[in-house]
């Protein structure tokens, strides 16, 4: 729809995407549409929260029928899923990664890809009492793996634990002093990502956020001016800067390294300086984080965390790191 007027010139331009994604997201609520997002997977039909449209090539919108004919319609992997797949598979207490998915397939309503169940795991093993990820096979006193470890871990080298089958062979849980919630890829999906995480987690309160872009060899810093531009349009919270980037000059030995971190007002001043300065240069690596804290915590469902969503996304700084920080248990 975006693109019809570049293909046919006796169609009108459409000025503004935003009348496009309203128009899908009302179609999403009722019922007449499904929306399906090739990048993370996943689609979306009337139930369920909204998400976060992208009007891309990858992008699609299927009738419910068809979306149902082609298994579109896959319930997202949660932690109510994962519990229940492990009593339904027996009374051990256990269960490998394999059968798990196998299971989920079963009552989802389609096969859930790996990366989405290592997330859910990775997501309750940081919850006091949740299920234990270790790898296979289960031998007593072995160590439960973090949350970093089970992301980065193969589904099928995995075994889980109730948190009985895991007191029977010795293994004690992790204590979580922080409780952090990390999401990475585009605006979109680093934000869903660590919405999804955090509804699994029974929706705790928010204290802080860190949003990182990069400045990765070759792009320049480009993500860093879009970041950047976020700030001023940011809710009245607390707002730190962290910059650290190293810019290279054609014909010339060495580098500048910049190494910067303060309140945010600090930064703006320099900001402009800084960047021209890494765009007269022959190439410049690095990341850029600005980390928030809101008066209060708050609710991911609430306006003030929709409106820093919105606001990142307008500004599309590239690939991000989105990470944060929950109201601690106990």
């Amino acid at each position: 729809m975006a693109d019809a007027p570049w293909r046919d010139h006796g169609q009108q331009i459409l000025l503004d995407d935003a009348l496009i994604q309203e128009t899908i997201l009302a179609g999403i609520r009722n019922g007449t549409w499904v929306y399906y997002d090739a990048e993370q997977e996943r689609a979306w039909g009337a139930e369920g929260r909204p998400p976060s449209l992208r009007i891309a090539g990858d992008t699609w919108l299927y009738t419910p029928e068809r979306a149902r004919t082609l298994r579109l319609l896959r319930k997202p992997v949660s932690a109510e899923s994962i519990k229940a797949a492990l009593k339904d598979h027996g009374t051990s207490g256990e269960i490998s990664g394999v059968a798990l998915r196998s299971r989920l397939e079963e009552t989802l309503d389609g096969e859930p890809p790996k990366k989405d169940v290592l997330a859910a795991l990775a997501t309750q093993a940081q919850i006091t009492g949740g299920l234990i990820v270790v790898p296979a096979p289960a031998s007593a006193g072995a160590a439960p793996l973090t949350f970093s470890a089970i992301t980065r871990a193969k589904l099928d080298d995995l075994i889980v634990l109730s948190a009985e089958r895991a007191a029977e062979l010795g293994i004690s849980a992790t204590e979580h002093k922080d409780r952090k919630i990390k999401g990475t890829g585009s605006v979109g999906v680093s934000f869903q990502q660590v919405e999804d995480q955090i509804t699994d987690m029974g929706s705790p309160a928010v204290t802080a956020v860190h949003i990182t872009a990069s400045a990765d060899p070759g792009e320049g810093v480009s993500d860093f001016r879009k970041l950047g531009f976020c700030i001023s349009q940011l809710p009245r919270w607390g707002c730190q800067v962290d910059v650290r980037v190293t810019l290279e000059f054609a014909g010339l030995e060495g580098g500048l390294k910049a190494e910067l971190a303060g309140d945010a007002k600090n930064y703006q001043r320099l900001e402009d300086l800084l960047l021209k300065l890494a765009d007269a240069g022959q190439d410049a690596s690095g990341r850029l984080r600005i980390d928030l804290t809101p008066a209060a915590p708050l609710s991911i469902s609430g306006k003030e965390w929709q409106n820093l969503r919105s606001i990142v996304a307008a500004n599309d700084p590239g690939r991000l790191s989105v990470e944060s920080e929950l109201v601690r248990e106990g």
